[in-house]
């Protein structure tokens, strides 16, 4: 993926991965599992460690 977006210009492009699978999983469990993820997601947002919590 990284590769491709590099090519269409989008040199910087972070990814976050999230535990397979989705499909037939309560829905609690895809809720903690998204919760789990939530500072990897506002750091590739942001490019800061953390997602950049409690910055200005």
């Amino acid at each position: 993926m990284g590769r491709l977006a590099a090519d269409h210009g989008a040199v910087a492009v972070r990814t976050v991965t999230l535990p397979h699978p989705l499909g037939g999983v309560e829905p609690d469990v895809v809720a903690t599992r998204a919760d789990s993820l939530i500072d990897a997601v506002l750091a590739a947002l942001t490019g800061l460690p953390g997602g950049g919590a409690g910055t200005p």
